[in-house]
């Protein structure tokens, strides 16, 4: 079982990273969640069964997938400082952050999640 497991993340983990290759050219819409400092916080509802949430940082344009349940980045690179304050608040704002991914996946209205989010720093 154990195994499984480690294959499922290493997957989940290659999907992530062929996402984060592939943002820019999504056609799909993608979320502001939230901005703090030179942190963008997206979502997008996708084809992934786990939740999980894109930052974008800096002119370098630095991009990076994490995982709303554990804070684990699956992809991508943020410099230590700014990877720590997005895994802070990814830890900080877990619960509305799965029921967004939720509400999205749903096709629901996500706008009052969205505002609890950014008027939550």
């Amino acid at each position: 079982m154990e195994e499984i497991q480690i294959i499922l993340q290493e997957l989940q983990q290659l999907l992530a990273s062929a996402d984060l290759k592939n943002h820019s050219k999504s056609k799909g819409f993608q979320i502001l969640i939230a901005k703090k400092s030179d942190l963008k916080f997206r979502m997008e509802p996708d084809h992934h069964q786990r939740a999980h949430i894109h930052i974008q940082y800096g002119k370098e344009s630095h991009k990076a997938t994490f995982a709303i349940d554990t804070g684990e980045l699956l992809a991508g690179d943020l410099p230590a400082y700014q990877q720590r304050v997005a895994t802070k608040w990814i830890s900080d704002h877990s619960e509305p952050l799965n029921r967004l991914w939720t509400t999205l996946k749903q096709g629901e209205n996500h706008g009052p999640i969205i505002s609890e989010l950014q008027g939550d720093d």
